[in-house]
């Protein structure tokens, strides 16, 4: 066998391939034998056919079994002859096989980029400063108060903004009911927009027990569009009224949460809780920040191929999410067309990022241990709530831990990076977008 290794461009390799006769007869013999002893033709005992009859009846079966274990047999060798360490799928290109002929075919691919670090000490970074504001405690105190807030029966009889209105309504256009709108003892806060625009403004006023002709327009954008822009009128009729009624925030409230002795052991737990994500998001924002500038630092050119796929299941997964948000195969293009540029971007960056990570694992000889593996498991069950004994089940199987060791690994490298930057501690108003 001969062969002949060209570069195409920066990673593109052509290999051309020339398989010599007596090769290319024992394969077609192989090919021949292995139908000889299967097939019944008749006038021959099975197994017993001549070979010039075997040859003259299956010539055209055999011939993409031929040229398949040609080329898988002298592209092995080619590659270890080269020594080529492919990261595509090979695109081949053949003459016709003959018995007695040299085959010729060749194989293009693209290789592997050789990561040359360059840079990886002395790093500008900016680093968000941990910032936790009596503000976000009280948002979620506020949140709290809310969800312990109920709606209780108002002795007003006149309806005003604010207010719960439990109302019967229906929806006509043209004099017809319209499709879904029409609702009993429906719960509708005044002043929430929940409803077109300029319904529940027209409430107020209403007395209990009372009647009333609300006229709207469906919005022109309106996502139904038979009827976007169309005048509709509800006979609505008000029930009762109801009002919010919240609790106070004090030591009572604060019993009612948790076991909690007072409001400020309640204030305590929440600003540590916010303290604690806000810590992990720092901390992978920094981490963030330090794999772009590698990636900007040292510069590579990486195979199309792995951007392409990349880019591809990046799309996917961006296609599964929409559609399960009810957007349409429309909606889709419209998105992919106009995200277009950002998602080459995104999925060149993986490739890059990949590549310097396990390269600077190589050189700082990085392992993933099976107490690494534990840990991140722990903290991934404490937060996502899933059990420990499930994330194990799910992490055993090849392709999970190889990400799962992947993520380990990448932590681990960037937190060694990170002791030889200069790092720049700022207010996040103040952070710098990634280059």
């Amino acid at each position: 066998m001969k062969s002949n290794l060209e570069k195409i461009s920066g990673l593109e390799r052509k290999i051309s391939i020339v398989v010599p006769p007596e090769t290319v007869n024992s394969t077609f013999e192989k090919a021949y034998k292995g139908i000889q002893s299967q097939v019944n033709i008749p006038g021959f005992r099975k197994g017993k056919a001549p070979m010039p009859v075997i040859k003259q009846k299956y010539k055209g079966h055999v011939i993409s079994d031929v040229v398949n274990d040609l080329v898988k047999d002298a592209y092995l060798k080619a590659l270890i002859e080269h020594a080529i360490d492919p990261v595509s799928y090979p695109q081949i290109a053949f003459d016709n096989v003959e018995e007695g002929q040299e085959f010729l075919f060749s194989a293009t691919v693209e290789i592997r980029p050789n990561v040359e670090l360059k840079k990886i000490s002395g790093l500008k970074i900016q680093k968000e400063k941990m910032a936790v504001g009596e503000e976000q405690v009280n948002d979620i105190l506020k949140n709290l108060q809310d969800s312990k807030t109920t709606n209780v029966d108002s002795a007003r009889p006149v309806l005003a903004s604010g207010d719960i209105a439990m109302i019967d309504f229906e929806g006509f256009i043209d004099g017809e009911p319209l499709a879904g709108g029409k609702g009993e003892n429906y719960p509708l806060e005044i002043g929430s927009n929940q409803f077109i625009p300029g319904f529940e403004e027209q409430l107020v006023g209403m007395s209990v027990g009372s009647d009333r002709k609300v006229s709207v327009k469906f919005p022109d954008d309106y996502h139904a569009t038979d009827i976007a822009g169309k005048p509709v009128e509800f006979n609505v009729k008000l029930r009762k009224i109801q009002e919010k009624q919240t609790p106070d925030l004090n030591d009572e409230f604060a019993k009612t949460v948790g076991t909690y002795e007072n409001l400020e052991a309640l204030k305590t737990n929440i600003r540590e809780s916010i303290e604690k994500r806000e810590s992990t998001r720092i901390a992978e924002d920094f981490r963030k920040r330090i794999l772009r500038a590698l990636v900007n630092e040292n510069p590579f050119e990486v195979p199309k191929t792995q951007v392409s796929e990349q880019r591809e299941t990046l799309l996917k997964d961006m296609q599964s999410r929409m559609q399960n948000q009810g957007l349409t195969e429309a909606d889709l293009k419209e998105y992919e067309t106009k995200w277009a540029t950002e998602l080459d971007d995104a999925a060149k960056f993986m490739i890059q990022s990949g590549y310097v990570v396990n390269a600077l694992a190589k050189l700082k000889d990085v392992k993933v241990t099976e107490d690494d593996r534990t840990q991140k498991l722990r903290a991934y069950a404490e937060e996502s709530g899933i059990s420990l004994e499930q994330l194990n089940q799910f992490y055993k199987k090849e392709d999970s831990q190889s990400r799962l060791d992947y993520q380990i690994i990448e932590e681990k490298v960037l937190d060694m990076v990170a002791q030889d930057c200069k790092i720049e501690e700022v207010d996040k108003s103040k952070l710098k977008d990634e280059a």
